[in-house]
């Protein structure tokens, strides 16, 4: 596996972004790593939004739900993050009446090109919505863990012996 710092002067992603390939980016199959082979020529090209988590070296690691997926570097249409994710649970806002609040499992994240807009697509009780839901019309119930980076330091416990001279417990002691 190659070390992203050390090639030279190009820059990759530190942090997740989110994009679509739309077209097949060129001919044949070896931008793809083998193993996921059937699975790009499944899902790619589409408007499926995929998560570039990262990047080894040669291959982009890509999301789509529990979907993993490892292309090298291809034509990629960014598209702006949104915090809604493939198998949230979400709530549709009534909106005053203008739309039956229910509450739903994100199935598809895809994104319109034309629009320049994501839509969401939604499953009630197993059955597949065929509304389209954009983010202002969900709240996302689904809590992510996320942890940040600690604000304090912990300072050494002082036990006022050294550790050298502390006896280690002896499992095998039969004398107990």
């Amino acid at each position: 596996m190659n070390d992203p710092q050390s090639a030279g002067s190009i820059a990759y992603h530190s942090q997740p972004d989110y994009g679509c390939i739309l077209r097949w980016p060129q001919a044949g199959t070896d931008w793809i790593h083998p193993d996921d082979r059937e699975i790009a020529e499944r899902w790619i090209p589409s408007k499926r939004v995929f998560c570039r988590e990262s990047f080894d070296g040669e291959y982009y690691h890509l999301r789509y739900g529990s979907l993993r997926l490892r292309i090298k570097p291809c034509l990629w249409w960014k598209v702006a993050a949104e915090e809604i994710e493939i198998d949230d649970q979400v709530e549709v806002l009534s909106q005053l009446g203008k739309a039956e609040p229910l509450i739903g499992q994100v199935c598809e994240k895809m994104y319109d090109p034309h629009q320049g807009r994501i839509f969401y697509l939604l499953r009630n009780r197993e059955v597949q919505l065929t509304r389209e839901y954009q983010l202002h019309e969900l709240q996302r119930l689904s809590m992510r863990p996320q942890l940040r980076e600690p604000t304090y330091e912990h300072q050494p416990q002082r036990l006022g012996v050294p550790l050298q001279e502390l006896d280690t417990l002896d499992l095998d002691d039969s004398s107990h």
